[in-house]
């Protein structure tokens, strides 16, 4: 099923997305096929329409933060080279219209963006139709009823844009919430009562603080809990609470969630984060290749068509043998996926996925450590944060912060910035010659 503009445009409409159209969206009505937009927008009507303008135009679409540093930009625009960019951008960018790359798909193409382990934002190609794919999978598993949301995530992140697209392929509506002013407990005058939200667990951590907020919630029909493993004391105090949460498991590169609990078996006591949705297969791998009986721990791997299809702007074909994630889990003998941990080194802070070896070598470049560890560290309210263990280059002084905060503020993204130092005179190693984590996270060094 394609992209049947005469049936979206009026829901849009009724959302109020054409009410004011943002600068530069008329440029876009121009786009050619095939053409790049880059869209920026932070404010959601603004982005909604660049996006789907963009979309019927038959272009390619990337999405990006405006929070992101000039350093990642400017890697967007060698990787992308856009004809268009749609909202804030760090600096002035000349208008160029270059030449194609990357192999050309069937039909309009969604690029969005998921963090990997190069230290670079990855672009997972996805489609119109893999994003309903998914956004009916979800509304069957609902009953088929209208999926009404209230959204409170990035529109550039998959979990925002799949509660636009869930609403919109069922005839729902949504509303656009400001996080910090439901922290102020300025809500919105929409009733909750029927309408579904998406959180993280540092989202949700700082909202449990308020009774008001947990009143609000407690309102919702549905919480949907994902972005990074959550700890089960936070899911406890949500159970105690009587929230209606649903833990769930998804990828950017699976067009978001593959598995969800019910809430009312999380009510009930079930722990995990569910059974699989309607249109995905999902199953434990072994280490050998064989499939993994229940309650035994492998690599977990997806197949659907909802997902991806490649990482741009290499196209490639999962139909056969799946997607082989970077996590580690386990179907208990309920059928419930429960995850253990990451294959790969990326420490996840707050949903936002980092890699340690690139924080170690923009801080190793300055020229103040002789030796840096970077590692994820267990945090309440962020799941992980990132710490840096290091050695000064000089023994008997401090490393400059003037340079150390100039090269992470030039290279380094907010949520990639070490949260604690460990300074150590060397860097202790257990009996296999690898860094004895757990000995120097007993330590509570500073710096500065």
């Amino acid at each position: 099923m394609g992209l049947n503009w005469k049936e979206l445009k009026p829901r849009l409409s009724e959302w109020g997305v054409f009410h004011n159209r943002p600068v530069g969206c008329v440029e876009l009505k121009e786009a050619a096929a095939g053409e790049r937009v880059l869209i920026t927008e932070r404010e959601p009507k603004a982005f909604l329409v660049a996006f789907f303008t963009a979309l019927t135009r038959g272009c390619e679409i990337f999405l990006a933060s405006p929070d992101w540093n000039r350093r990642r930009f400017e890697y967007l625009l060698r990787l992308i080279r856009p004809h268009y960019i749609q909202g804030p951008r760090p600096f002035q960018v000349p208008h160029e219209v270059r030449e194609m790359i990357g192999k050309r798909l069937d039909q309009p193409a969604v690029m969005i963006p998921t963090g990997g382990t190069t230290g670079e934002i990855r672009y997972t190609i996805h489609t119109w139709e893999t994003l309903c794919v998914a956004a009916r999978s979800f509304n069957s598993f609902h009953g088929g009823e209208a999926i009404n949301s209230c959204c409170m995530l990035p529109l550039y992140h998959v979990s925002g844009l799949m509660q636009v697209v869930r609403s919109l392929v069922s005839g729902g509506r949504i509303q656009f919430l400001d996080y910090h002013s439901i922290l102020r407990c300025e809500f919105p005058e929409i009733s909750p009562e029927g309408q579904f939200i998406s959180l993280v667990p540092t989202q949700l951590i700082r909202l449990m603080r308020d009774e008001l907020i947990l009143d609000w919630l407690r309102q919702f029909s549905c919480i949907l809990l994902g972005g990074s493993p959550a700890k089960e004391k936070l899911l406890q105090a949500a159970r105690d609470e009587e929230l209606p949460l649903s833990p769930c498991y998804g990828l950017t590169e699976s067009g978001a969630l593959v598995t969800m609990l019910e809430r009312k078996d999380f009510l009930a006591g079930e722990i995990g984060v569910g059974r699989s949705l309607p249109h995905a297969q999902v199953f434990i791998r072994e280490p050998t290749g064989l499939p993994a009986r229940p309650g035994t721990i492998g690599r977990i791997i997806i197949k659907s068509d909802a997902l991806f299809q490649g990482y741009y702007p290499e196209v490639t074909d999962f139909s056969e043998d799946g997607f082989a994630t970077e996590d580690e889990g386990y179907f208990d003998e309920n059928g419930f996926l429960h995850i253990v941990r990451r294959l790969d080194k990326a420490i996840n802070t707050g949903g936002e996925k980092v890699n340690p070896d690139h924080v170690e070598k923009v801080l190793m470049e300055t020229g103040q450590f002789s030796e840096v560890l970077v590692t994820g560290a267990p945090d309440p309210e962020w799941g992980e944060q990132v710490v840096a263990i290091y050695v000064p280059r000089v023994p008997s002084e401090k490393p400059a912060q003037s340079v150390v905060r100039n090269a992470m503020g030039l290279n380094l993204n907010a949520h990639e910035i070490p949260k604690q130092w460990i300074k150590l005179s060397e860097i202790p190693v257990n009996s296999l010659g690898k860094p004895d984590i757990d000995e120097i996270l007993k330590d509570d060094g500073s710096y500065g």
